[in-house]
């Protein structure tokens, strides 16, 4: 029997599979591809990367602090392998 992919059972682990970064609330859409990124210049990349950060912020700061704390559980809750050995 092979052994599974370390690298996949830690990533499943820590909630960082691909499945689970597409569905994430702070998507990559809000920066531009790495090539892209290369073209423009250092100061319209700090400016996209600080709009994008206030975006986000201002979206969780607009909610209630009790339906932060219950995102945040639940998103804890689901990183890390469970089983039984």
């Amino acid at each position: 029997m092979e052994e599974p992919d370390r690298r996949e059972l830690a990533a499943e682990a820590m909630g960082i599979t691909a499945e689970r970064l597409r569905s994430s609330t702070c998507s990559m859409k809000s920066f531009p591809s790495r090539s892209a990124a290369r073209i423009a210049s250092r100061r319209s990349w700090q400016r996209r990367l600080r709009d994008a950060l206030t975006r986000h912020l201002g979206e969780l700061a607009a909610l209630p602090t009790d339906e932060l704390l219950a995102g945040r559980q639940q998103r804890l809750r689901g990183f890390g392998v469970y089983g039984g050995t």
